[in-house]
């Protein structure tokens, strides 16, 4: 089958399985109806419809990572017509493979040839260290990115320093208006600013292989190394843009005081309309509290067990259902028109206290700062008969804008 039939037969089972979701979903407002509950048979049924409607998103959204990486190959220049980044590949190849310790001469080679490749030069931290060549270094990154749901909606910026200082607005000018071509003016006043620092803090992976996978020319070692780093980093980055305290990593937006503030650093927490209940009106309510400005480019971020829920509530004048899928390449899937993010690292019970769901616009809200370079330390001695690679990169990651994001709270 080809790429556009698969992309379409996900599209086709995403909206044949949303019909008969919202036919069993039905049914099961029937029963509690009439019954007080729900029978186990619907129950079940809605479970399986709603995880054949999760397989079917999946399938669509990896089409459309497919289809976009394809047409950015097709666009861009190969990497490998530079003759002096093709040797510096194969330098690498061999460190991984084989390490120092068979190759003394690969140490002196591998920090003359990245001199020669300049483009290296830009991406590399200076620390120290075998730095990634182009291919392997675009694969971590991409690989990350892709599997990052914060870096999906966050804004990002890389950097050569240890750390970014911006400012940010803290209140608006006091005065201004209309008039006429001969009134005075007042002076308008100045709109308060804050300054923020993000420091990129130090992040690490260690994946270790046998050392007779590594001896084994069949076994693609970079693509090993490039999937193992990207899988470890993504996972523990976006736990910190979610719930990190900001020592030694990122701060998580999810860690910030309650309050509508943003000079004191809060955001401000919507509460559910019913104690210990979590229904549609409350995202009617955590959607209406963003401002006008933020609207446009918001998405929810929320765990897969909130979602469920979610795909059950109807509009109560309409019986329009608020989650609805994206039924063609490049649509999303929307929550009241906007589309969502799948944290694992957001609460996944639905119970008193918790903070359940946020909504916003978080390409204003929170910044993603990547020191350029990543760089890779062979270790064979460690653990004998295995070869670990030490593999560090520094990121940072902080709230810049308060007001730009919401958060749910079950009162």
């Amino acid at each position: 089958m080809s790429d556009i039939a698969t992309a379409y037969k996900a599209i086709q089972d995403l909206g044949a399985a949303f019909e008969e979701y919202k036919k069993a979903n039905t049914a099961a407002l029937d029963e509690i109806r009439k019954r007080g509950d729900v029978l186990g048979e619907t129950a079940q049924k809605l479970e399986r419809i709603d995880t054949v409607m999760e397989k079917a998103s999946q399938m669509k959204e990896a089409q459309e990572r497919l289809f976009a990486a394809t047409a950015t190959a097709a666009g861009g220049a190969d990497p490998k017509a530079d003759p002096a980044e093709v040797e510096y590949a194969g330098y690498l190849h061999d460190y991984i493979r084989r390490g120092i310790e068979n190759r003394p001469d690969l140490a002196g080679k591998l920090y003359e040839k990245r001199k020669e490749v300049k483009r290296l030069s830009s991406l590399s931290d200076p620390d120290g260290g075998y730095f990634l060549g182009h291919d392997l270094l675009t694969g971590v990154v991409q690989s990350v990115t892709e599997s990052s749901p914060m870096r999906a909606i966050a804004n990002q910026f890389t950097t050569s320093q240890h750390a970014v200082k911006g400012r940010r607005r803290t209140g608006r000018a006091t005065s201004g208006g209309w008039v006429g071509e001969t009134d005075a003016r007042s002076t308008t006043g100045t709109p308060q600013a804050g300054e923020y620092e993000i420091i990129c803090r130090e992040q690490y992976a260690y994946p270790e292989a046998p050392q007779n996978l590594l001896d084994d020319a069949q076994f693609a070692v970079e693509t090993w190394l490039s999937e193992q780093v990207a899988e470890e980093f993504a996972v523990t980055e976006n736990t910190a843009f979610v719930n990190g305290n900001g020592v030694r990593r990122p701060r998580g937006f999810m860690t910030y005081p309650a309050g509508t503030d943003p000079i004191a650093g809060q955001i401000e927490q919507v509460s559910t309309a019913t104690n210990d209940v979590f229904a549609a009106v409350d995202l009617f309510s955590l959607q209406g509290a963003l401002k006008e400005p933020y609207q446009r480019g918001a998405s929810w971020v929320m765990n897969r067990a909130v979602l469920t829920a979610i795909r059950k509530f109807t509009e109560s004048s309409t019986s329009n259902y608020l989650w609805q899928p994206g039924l063609l390449l490049g649509i999303p899937n929307t929550i009241l028109g906007q589309p969502y993010q799948l944290f694992q690292d957001m609460p996944s019970a639905l119970t008193d206290g918790l903070l359940i769901a946020a909504y916003g616009d978080f390409k204003q809200g929170y910044l993603i700062v990547d020191r350029a370079g990543i760089s890779v330390l062979r270790d064979p001695i460690s653990n004998k008969g295995f070869v670990g690679f030490y593999t560090t990169r520094r990121v940072g990651g902080d709230v810049v804008n308060f007001e730009a994001i919401k958060i749910l709270k079950i009162q």
